[in-house]
């Protein structure tokens, strides 16, 4: 398979080079970091966002529950 002059081009990306975690984590981090995207963090807000409701509804339950065995005497 020859090479298209397209395939010698270097890629877009949309990664910024320079980011808060380049300054804060130290530097034997920085491929993992990019790897994680710790840049662009909206896929742990979608896991977090409905575990946290998950907690606080089951929190809420066994506090109304708790409530209702020791008044109930």
């Amino acid at each position: 398979m020859a090479n298209k002059p397209d395939d010698l081009k270097p890629r877009f990306t949309d990664i910024q080079s320079h980011t808060w975690f380049d300054w804060v984590l130290p530097d034997w981090t920085r491929p993992f970091t990019r790897l994680m995207r710790l840049d662009r963090p909206i896929g742990a807000y979608l896991l977090y966002i409905p575990g946290l409701w998950g907690v606080l509804l089951a929190a809420l339950a066994s506090h109304t529950a708790a409530d209702a065995d020791a008044g109930g005497a």
